[in-house]
């Protein structure tokens, strides 16, 4: 059964990571609070796609942009267990194909100030949920990339203009921080054909743009075969032939929607993925958002025979996984009852860490060096966390439902990538 792990632990983990193929870990930054940025590379000799000797299609993958939404690393090691430890055939055959350059941690300062219970204020009870989101410098990372990114810019319900309090601060400047910096670097060397940003908050695919409104790629070939690759992922089905997104427990099928970010969701500048479309090269280029706490209104949705692919304009928006996050019922603030929910969260104080709420309130010792620190939790440790509960699963049966699912949804987006080499579109 899955559980939770630390930061520290995970980090730490990489230099023991056990693979079958190539594997080199790198460390290719430091957060200002002391946090080693790591890359890892898999089934590659070398970072730099000038250098490398093969045809390999080149996939960068980060994980965890936002610290909260903690089951974006925990998929990312799945993930990499998967293409290390499975020697089957599927897996060997991808891997005949492609190489993978990831950072399975891409915030290990967010993700830190949640696991080790250290907010502004230094103990548990100042860490507010919106901080938990944000960098050492309290810069909402995936603002802060260097496509169309204004000074000072926060787009959504959570303040306007240079306000380093708001839910999603885009930084001082463009790529002013050095995770932002670590990332558009190894792009610039990886030279990707698919780059895939994972987050949780709600359950979506988003293709680029995202900076605007109802605007989707100029280059219509390249904007249908990513939306081809993602109904490729909805309808992907396991050894089973059943729906990869098939719950186990009900027999009911939650597949995530999937459009250009813009058209289905809300405009947010100074992503990752849409730099790495419009600036790193990237033919295909998308941002997974893997978990949402009530997937109730999708159901209904897919029972009414509605078009979950969202090619077409949706009647609302969707929300996204943090500063733009609109309840998908409405567009005003804050008119239903999942988003005055939504928005009382990130004005309160988290209320417990890795140990139990009745456990009190714990000063924990934290950095990567730290010492006596709880490497593992189960998910039901979090129950009382309203914060974590919102963005991540909280029973071992809902972790392990979707650590398998969007498992197989990054495999099958792969091999997706592999048959449209085949078909000459890359």
């Amino acid at each position: 059964m899955s559980s939770y792990h630390t930061t520290q632990h995970l980090l730490q983990s990489l230099d023991t990571f056990s693979c079958d193929s190539s594997f080199q870990v790198k460390t290719v930054g430091t957060t200002s609070d002391n946090w080693p940025i790591k890359q890892v590379l898999l089934n590659a000799a070398t970072d730099d796609a000038d250098k490398l000797t093969d045809d390999k299609l080149r996939v960068l993958i980060s994980f965890g942009i936002h610290g909260r939404e903690y089951f974006a690393s925990e998929l990312g090691f799945r993930f990499m267990e998967t293409l290390c430890n499975s020697g089957s055939t599927r897996i060997k055959s991808l891997l005949k194909n492609t190489a993978f350059a990831m950072i399975p941690i891409m915030n290990p300062s967010g993700r830190a100030r949640t696991d080790a219970a250290v907010g502004k204020g230094g103990d548990l009870r100042s860490q507010e949920c919106y901080d938990r989101r944000k960098n050492g410098n309290l810069v909402d990372m995936n603002r802060n990339f260097d496509f169309h990114w204004s000074s000072g810019e926060s787009m959504g319900l959570f303040g306007m203009g240079p306000d380093p309090s708001a839910d999603d601060y885009s930084g001082p400047e463009a790529a002013s921080e050095v995770e932002v910096v670590a990332l558009q670097d190894l792009a610039k060397r990886w030279k990707p054909h698919m780059f895939i940003d994972v987050h949780t908050g709600t359950r979506a695919m988003y293709t680029p743009w995202n900076w605007v409104k109802d605007t989707s790629p100029s280059n219509q070939t390249e904007g249908n075969a990513m939306l081809d690759l993602l109904a490729a992922v909805q309808e992907a089905t396991g050894d089973d032939g059943e729906s990869i997104w098939k719950d186990p427990t009900t027999d009911k099928t939650e597949k995530p929607l999937a459009g250009v970010g813009g058209v289905i969701s809300y405009e947010a500048a100074g992503t990752a993925s849409d730099y790495m479309y419009g600036a790193g090269g990237a033919q295909y280029s998308f941002i997974f958002e893997t978990f949402e706490e009530d997937g109730g209104w999708r159901e209904a949705q897919q029972s009414n025979g509605q078009d979950l692919s969202m090619r077409g304009r949706p009647p609302k928006r969707l929300p996204r996984g943090g500063g733009q996050s609109l309840d998908w019922r409405s567009a005003q603030r804050p008119s239903s009852a999942r988003l005055k929910r939504y928005y009382s969260l990130l004005q309160k104080t988290a209320s417990d860490s890795l140990v139990p709420a009745a456990s009190g309130v714990r000063k924990a010792s934290s950095g990567y060096n730290a010492t006596a620190i709880q490497l593992m939790s189960a998910p039901s440790t979090w129950a009382t966390d309203s914060c974590f509960s919102y963005f991540n699963p909280i029973t071992t049966t809902s972790l392990d439902r979707w650590l398998n699912a969007w498992e197989q949804a990054l495999l099958v987006a792969n091999e997706r990538l592999v048959t449209d080499r085949e078909l000459h579109q890359i």
